[in-house]
């Protein structure tokens, strides 16, 4: 794997774990009608957090499995 790939990857797998640590602070801020959230994000939020893990995880797998270039 030649480095800017290795970089290109480290930058998505960043980003990615950027999007799950914002979500559930700009989830609260979400302005409802009783001010507080809707109950289905105590359900949506684990379950979005599940895919953004898997898709980090396939990323990195997907890396790893690459061989390195000579």
């Amino acid at each position: 794997m030649k480095k800017s790939e290795k970089t290109k990857l480290i930058i998505t797998n960043v980003a990615v774990w950027t999007v799950a640590t914002l979500t559930h602070p700009i989830v609260q801020m979400l302005p409802t009608g009783t001010g507080s959230p809707p109950k289905i994000f105590s359900l949506l939020i684990p379950i979005f957090f599940m895919m953004l893990a898997g898709v980090s995880t396939y990323l990195l797998s997907a890396g790893i499995g690459k061989p390195n270039d000579k």
